[in-house]
């Protein structure tokens, strides 16, 4: 499934919604760690995050795809985003990493 916005998650539920009720469980739900989030074209984009190899019971980060001619956004769970080792006093919150280029569609 392609990540979704607040206001997309709200359109597809099945009764009228209240919008903060929503934004609230999404943002516990990044907390748990088990969404992340995804700034595309100024716009936040949630995503489930994808069970990693090590068998641990946690989720990992993936590497999201926008298509610049058809505007989608693609989940690329098979490409996990690995952690970098950042310099001294520095301390990481979350990864976002966004390709764009063109789709297999596109092509």
């Amino acid at each position: 499934m392609a990540p979704l916005s607040g206001k997309e998650i709200c359109s597809l539920l099945p009764e009228k919604c209240d919008k903060s009720t929503v934004y609230r469980t999404l943002n516990a739900l990044f907390e748990k760690k088990v969404i992340q989030r995804i700034i595309a074209d100024h716009e936040v984009k949630y995503a489930l995050k994808g069970k990693n190899d090590q068998g641990d019971g946690h989720y990992g980060d993936h590497i999201h795809f926008k298509c610049s001619r058809c505007a989608r956004l693609f989940c690329l769970t098979q490409l996990e985003v690995k952690d970098y080792k950042l310099p001294a006093g520095f301390t990481k919150e979350e990864n976002q990493f966004l390709v764009i280029g063109i789709c297999n569609e596109c092509q």
